[in-house]
């Protein structure tokens, strides 16, 4: 989960659609069974109760009443009062435990509040509740990767982007950036690369934002992405703002220096390659490419990274996303 305010699936922090008529159609639901109760009980003897129709009216009025707080609590975080949605959602949990949009939405401000471990509990209360739905497991993933569980955030978002093919829901990109930042910071960088390329076609601008806010490691993941597929403009802003967010990072201070050694930007790349050579001056390629940057001349085009000369051990995507 990012460290900044994600956007939800759907509208202004809200859930998904799917989401929202499975909450609606328990409610409705119940009201079947209420009718159906009445109707029984006026056919048995002596007034005996198949059904409870004022336990199931009471349970109709709680679910009705967590709904409308749940609607309360997405304006509260709209207006960044976070502590208050908690409060509110918290109340939720406690007043209707069987709730999983609840859980869910309890999770996600726990997220916001880099309360991680927290998050994570209360995931696995509205997974316990709901295991296939989408949301859920994509949260889950989310949860997980913030306690660097990195295994079970891939399976967790991976099933998540299953169920969504099969729902014939449309394309998530924030769900491929997740599933691709877990398979970069495992050390598996062909798996993120083919994530990222799903979410770039899903939706461009919506897979940049998923990657600022997933963070860094995302973020160096896609710009490598773009980079090879000479988007330099967009794959130099991104590794610029990483290396600067991260100034230990040589790697992510070359690798902005060479895209900016490309677009002619010499200003910008001599700045990036300056601190490269700084953190490891034993570096031959960090050197070379200090020296191009001087005589101003323009490298090769970026079709291949530093991290594209190495081989990895990667699980198979295409049994990662079997049944």
């Amino acid at each position: 989960m990012a460290r900044s305010t994600r956007k939800r699936e759907v509208d202004s922090g809200g859930f998904s659609e799917i989401s929202k008529t499975k909450a609606l159609a328990f409610a409705a639901g119940l009201t079947v069974l209420a009718v159906l109760g009445v109707w029984l009980i006026n056919r048995t003897t002596r007034g005996a109760r198949i059904l409870d129709v004022e336990a199931l009216e009471r349970e109709q009025a709680v679910r009705t009443a967590s709904m409308e707080a749940l609607t309360q609590s997405e304006e509260l975080i709209q207006e960044g009062k976070l502590a208050e949605a908690q409060a509110l959602v918290e109340r939720v949990t406690e007043s209707d435990p069987n709730f999983y949009l609840g859980h869910v939405m309890l999770g996600y401000l726990y997220m916001q509040m880099g309360k991680a471990p927290l998050a994570l509990q209360v995931t696995q209360r509205a997974l316990a509740l709901e295991p296939d739905d989408p949301t859920v497991n994509y949260q889950m993933g989310q949860a997980e990767s913030l306690m660097g569980n990195l295994d079970s955030a891939i399976d967790h978002v991976a099933k998540a982007i299953r169920v969504r093919e099969k729902l014939n829901l449309p394309g998530a990109p924030e769900y491929h950036i997740t599933l691709a930042d877990a398979f970069a910071r495992s050390g598996q960088p062909r798996l993120a690369a083919q994530q990222m390329e799903t979410a770039l076609e899903a939706d461009r601008s919506g897979a940049i934002a998923a990657a600022e806010a997933a963070g860094p490691e995302a973020q160096a993941a896609l710009a490598r992405v773009l980079l090879k597929r000479q988007e330099v403009a967009e794959g130099a802003r991104l590794y610029a703002r990483i290396a600067m967010e991260r100034p230990d990072r040589a790697d992510w201070q070359y690798q902005a220096a060479r895209a900016y050694m490309v677009l002619g930007r010499f200003d910008q790349a001599e700045t990036f390659i300056e601190k490269a050579v700084d953190l490891d001056p034993s570096n031959a390629a960090y050197v070379q490419l200090k020296g191009q940057i001087a005589k101003k001349e323009i490298g090769p085009s970026l079709e291949l990274g530093e991290e594209d000369q190495t081989e990895e051990s990667e699980q198979s995507i295409e049994n990662l996303f079997q049944p």
